[in-house]
């Protein structure tokens, strides 16, 4: 019990923004749909045609969500930026 207090009584990531944070969920979200896409798709008796069309849709879905926590960040830095500047 003494560990689990250890582990838990420090910060993961003391300077992780919302942001960043942001960023690591939409990747995140991406990545569990690809695998659970993956998972599901022989249940689904799809058509050889219809099985890369559903295997496409799902890692274009990775690729925007990761774009998405990306352009997060990215917009995040750039509002900080400006700050610091006009300061």
């Amino acid at each position: 019990m003494r560990i689990v207090k250890a582990m838990l009584s420090h910060p993961i990531a003391p300077r992780m923004t919302a942001a960043e944070l942001a960023a690591g969920v939409f990747s995140g979200a991406g990545i569990l749909a690809l695998l659970l896409g993956i998972v599901i798709m022989p249940s689904l008796q799809l058509t050889e045609g219809g099985f890369y069309l559903v295997l496409l849709s799902l890692v274009g879905f990775l690729f925007l969500a990761h774009a998405a926590g990306q352009l997060t960040v990215i917009a995040d830095e750039l509002r900080r930026s400006r700050k610091q500047g006009s300061m």
